[in-house]
């Protein structure tokens, strides 16, 4: 974390899982880092 003002906590879905604040740009990261992952894992079971 950068230590801006957080805007959410995330993951928020999951209550196994903790949630951290995120501000807007480290949220979009982590959501991007989150997504790539999904999709180099769909690309590999292909």
């Amino acid at each position: 974390m950068c230590g801006e003002q957080a805007v959410a906590f995330w993951p928020a879905s999951d209550p196994d899982i903790q949630s951290h604040p995120y501000c807007r740009a480290c949220l979009d990261t982590a959501k991007l880092r989150v997504l790539e992952e999904i999709m180099r894992i769909s690309d590999e079971r292909r």
